[in-house]
């Protein structure tokens, strides 16, 4: 598994600057990128950081594809080498605010998950809706070849203070209005710097 010095296992594939006319088509990993009305960056494919709970995320490795479209943000998650005896299940994965532990031993450095309530509009912990509205998640459910993609689409766009977050991956399907979805499994680190917005310092 390759590793920088903030443990990231991301490499960018592509980055589409904002034009004026939409309908265009955008080409991942090429060279050529027609003008269209939305931004897109690309994550991966990477390995997944592996965490100390054993699972059949342990091999796996992901792909990331984020497009920013006015005030929203659609997020593309596939994961493959996902072990096979998981096929047909359903799993959990969110946006963190933190980090992924380079070394995979401690799972609660990638943080909570990102809540916009929380994190741009100053909503209390305690007061904050937690839901597919307000957070990003995702649903994977592994095929028989190990591969699972899902795709969310939420109308704001992160925001974060130091522009690192990551995905985690977690062992059970995310229960509606707590989020919870048991213990987590694998990491994947997020530099969101080119599309997340940093929040105003306050004084």
């Amino acid at each position: 598994m390759q590793s920088d010095s903030r443990g990231d296992t991301l490499r960018r594939i592509t980055k589409a600057a904002l034009g004026g006319l939409a309908g265009c088509a955008l080409v991942l990993g090429g060279t050529q990128a027609a003008v269209a009305a939305y931004e897109m960056w690309g994550y991966g494919p990477g390995d997944l950081t592996d965490l100390p709970i054993k699972g059949p995320f342990d091999d796996a490795s992901v792909t990331l594809q984020v497009k920013k479209s006015g005030d929203g943000t659609n997020f593309v998650l596939d994961v493959t080498r996902i072990n096979a005896t998981a096929a047909g299940e359903e799993f959990g994965a969110h946006l963190h605010t933190g980090v992924c532990d380079p070394l995979g031993l401690d799972a609660s450095k990638a943080g909570p998950h990102y809540n916009h309530e929380i994190e741009a509009l100053g909503v209390p912990k305690a007061e904050a809706e937690i839901s597919r509205r307000t957070e990003v998640w995702f649903d994977l459910v592994p095929n028989v070849d190990g591969v699972a993609r899902d795709s969310t689409t939420v109308k704001f766009v992160p925001q974060d203070q130091d522009l690192f977050m990551s995905i985690v991956v977690h062992n059970d399907a995310t229960a509606n209005k707590t989020g919870i979805a048991g213990d987590r499994a694998a990491c994947f680190p997020l530099d969101v710097s080119a599309w997340a917005i940093k929040p105003p310092t306050t004084p």
